[in-house]
């Protein structure tokens, strides 16, 4: 199916780390049908290009390239 995308979210990821060691945040998008109040999580979403901005410029360097998998629980993710 192709379906409109309606919500976004950042799932809870593990943020301590060491300086130098990749961090995960895994995404989850959802198709949400507001007549039959049904939601839809997608699956793959890693072929979606997102607009990426952080608060803390200059604390995190986000890996361009081969980041965006699904997981289990999530349809994508960032490093």
């Amino acid at each position: 199916y192709v379906l409109k995308l309606n919500k976004m979210e950042l799932l809870p990821f593990h943020a301590d780390v060491e300086i130098g060691q990749i961090i995960e945040i895994p995404i989850a998008m959802y198709h949400v049908n507001k007549e039959h109040k049904d939601v839809i999580v997608f699956t793959d979403c890693s072929h979606l290009l997102l607009d990426l901005n952080m608060d803390k410029q200059g604390v995190f360097t986000l890996f361009k390239e081969g980041i965006q998998r699904p997981g289990p629980t999530h349809c994508s993710s960032i490093h």
